[in-house]
């Protein structure tokens, strides 16, 4: 099963996005847990291309939900600037003081601990990042 939709690459338009992610997860078969984890990572994902893909221009963001037997991919499409966030992880240094460290970089670390895979491309002008889990 394959469903899309299209978005305004808007900050209003966030919650639009996470409530059409909820009701394609609404039926599988994970626990709310994962389920949790899956809409959390999508909104850090959504969250970031909304801020930064487009540099103050309009933008859209394609969401395409592919659900096979046993896995689940969300796939996030934008076409701003050319970037590749899985190379800009930074692990987290436990001896800083949450005062001393920089902001941002975190991300992928945590989204990478709360799903399966996530994988990155740049083709036809998009970048589209795709996260997956598996399912019961």
């Amino acid at each position: 099963m394959q469903d899309e939709v299209v978005f305004d690459a808007k900050l209003p338009c966030l919650s639009l996005m996470l409530q059409w992610i909820r009701s394609k997860l609404r039926p599988l078969a994970l626990s709310s847990s994962d389920k949790n984890k899956l809409e959390l990572v999508a909104e850090e994902i959504l969250v970031n291309i909304i801020h930064y893909a487009y540099q103050d221009k309009e933008g859209k963001i394609e969401i395409v939900w592919i659900q096979k037997p046993s896995l689940v991919y969300l796939v996030f499409k934008d076409f701003g600037t050319p970037f590749n966030p899985l190379l800009h992880e930074k692990p987290p240094i436990k001896s800083l003081s949450i005062d001393s460290k920089e902001v941002g970089g975190l991300g992928i670390f945590f989204m990478k601990n709360l799903i399966d895979k996530i994988d990155y491309r740049y083709e036809n002008s998009a970048n589209i990042l795709t996260i997956s889990k598996k399912i019961a």
